[in-house]
């Protein structure tokens, strides 16, 4: 029995040879298909990109109004944690932000 090809974009199988396999590749339907399915994957990227360094600039904004946390900045631990009012993230941190937000705008 000979094994099969399955080609993912196009959703299909076929015997695998060699030209079979290039008849297939080189096929209009999967030149189509393949663009297609590369253009709806990559436009999805960029909105990933784009809302994740926005959220990243909104928590850079809430972050830079905040004081930091005396007992986070000594004993990296405060029992306030997920409630504290003050900034639990570091200068080198804010930073990290503030380049995630401006590369993806």
């Amino acid at each position: 029995m000979r094994r099969r090809f399955y080609c993912d974009y196009c959703d299909k199988s076929f015997i695998d040879d060699v030209k079979a396999r290039k008849r297939h590749l080189e096929s209009n339907q999967h030149i189509k298909l393949k663009k297609y399915l590369l253009r709806i994957f990559n436009s999805d990227r960029k909105r990933i990109i784009y809302t994740a360094g926005i959220k990243s600039l909104t928590i850079l904004k809430e972050e830079l109004l905040k004081t930091p946390c005396k007992r986070f900045l000594y004993n990296h631990n405060c029992p306030f944690e997920g409630i504290c009012k003050q900034t639990h993230y570091s200068p080198e941190q804010l930073c990290e932000l503030r380049q995630q937000g401006s590369y993806s705008i």
